[in-house]
């Protein structure tokens, strides 16, 4: 991870040290052409990895939602 930043307000503090580099994650999508040269997709990531490296209780994972329109170039 090159940065990991907390903005609260007009304060920013750099978290880097408290989140954990890495992230694996279970991903499912789909896509439907709706023609032969414009296609919609969506997915969904979910975080497997628990992201909070301070030994709290809590538990922080990354979690993404993608939709997306595509056009195909022939």
């Amino acid at each position: 991870m090159l940065s990991s930043k907390s903005k609260d307000d007009d304060t920013t503090t750099d978290i880097k040290d408290d989140v954990r580099g890495l992230n694996a994650s279970l991903a499912f999508g789909l896509g439907y052409a709706l023609t032969d040269n414009i296609v919609v997709y969506g997915g969904y990531n979910l975080g497997l990895s628990n992201l909070d490296d301070t030994n709290s209780d809590g538990k922080n994972t990354l979690n993404t939602l993608q939709i997306g329109v595509a056009y195909k170039l022939k």
